[in-house]
């Protein structure tokens, strides 16, 4: 989603794309690849304008978070006054998690910043920021991660940024002359104006719930002893129980067929516009040869319409009756029209 005003015309840089993030933490080296949900991508957004050594950088991370409906996109800007160095590297290999999601030659960006990064989320987005799925929690963990380090690498194909322009941006960043393309600040006018809030998420890692993997199961249940007598209402209980619970099973049962239906019938659907899809782009195909066959015919057309004016005015010069030059035009004409419309129905 695009959250700021228009580029400006002298942006040599105006970039979106998929990116995969990785850091060291504890020792270890983290990687971030997949959003929730999955499918969507992690992005980052680059604009620079040589001339004026502005630029913007941005990277995205969709999530389903409390107090949103649906999924927000979570922004972390990396201030270009802060960017202390940025070195770049083309390289056919990368980490294997990498590769398989790019499989092919990759750009690695690596950024050293002078403090740690921002954290940017919608306004109405409650607080501490709390995921409602398992998978927003791990990119949340990772952002967290994130927000309190000052080195950090980022993967994006190769081919989407040329070696003079990143060259040109490592100059301004090394000679202290890169500036921000516009005040990043401007909270307000984030989310198409419903507006935005920093959140500080390195603050919060005292006070935070444990990541989504470092959770433990529950320690196992006593086990039952076979010996105690039941009270008189235990087996009624039981029974009660075990009836909620068949019928908690029945509901879920019932919700998984109707979702297989709703998942096949969108699968129909899918297929249908596939066919529609090709169809349309083999009728465009045509569309395109039987223009470039009309657009020749008509430079034909033009020849043949120069070479009839000087036919006409010699028939003139010799004093060839007008009635019968009208005629010998009227006729030529009608034959041009009769090509053109052959032509346009055999198309």
């Amino acid at each position: 989603m695009d959250i700021r005003k228009p580029a400006s015309s002298c942006l040599d840089v105006d970039l979106s794309t998929p990116a995969v993030v990785e850091w060291e933490c504890n020792d270890e080296t983290h990687h971030l690849v997949k959003p929730d949900p999955k499918i969507d991508d992690i992005r980052l957004r680059i604009r620079f304008c040589d001339g004026t050594s502005c630029a913007l950088f941005e990277l995205r991370f969709p999530m389903n978070l409390k107090g949103i409906k649906g999924v927000s996109d979570v922004f972390i800007p990396i201030h270009p006054p802060s960017i202390t160095s940025l070195d770049f590297t083309f390289a056919a290999t990368a980490p294997n998690i990498v590769q398989q999601k790019f499989d092919c030659t990759t750009l690695r960006l690596d950024f050293q910043v002078s403090r740690n990064l921002e954290v940017l989320v919608p306004l109405a987005a409650k607080e501490p920021l709390s995921p409602t799925r398992a998978q927003s929690g791990r990119v949340l963990d990772a952002v967290r991660m994130l927000s309190d380090i000052t080195s950090f690498r980022i993967y994006i194909e190769a081919t989407k940024l040329p070696k003079v322009t990143l060259q040109s941006i490592s100059d301004a960043i090394r000679q202290a002359r890169l500036k921000p393309l516009r005040h990043q600040d401007d909270l307000a006018s984030m989310y198409h104006g419903t507006g935005a809030k920093v959140i500080q998420l390195c603050a919060q890692v005292q006070d935070a719930p444990p990541s989504y993997d470092e959770t433990e199961p529950p320690p196992p249940m006593a086990p039952i002893n076979e010996k105690k007598r039941h009270r008189a209402g235990s087996e009624d209980d039981a029974t009660s129980q075990i009836a909620l619970i068949w019928a908690e099973l029945k509901a879920t049962q019932e919700q998984n067929q109707q979702l297989q239906q709703r998942v096949a019938a969108l699968e129909k659907d899918n297929q249908e516009l596939k066919r529609e899809v090709e169809q349309l782009q083999a009728d465009d195909h045509n569309t395109a040869n039987v223009l470039e066959e009309l657009d020749s015919r008509l430079l034909e057309l033009r020849d043949d319409h120069v070479d009839l004016g000087d036919k006409v005015d010699f028939l003139r010069e010799h004093g060839v009756d007008s009635d019968a030059i009208d005629s010998f035009i009227e006729k030529v004409k009608s034959n041009i029209l009769d090509d053109i419309s052959t032509r346009l129905s055999r198309s």
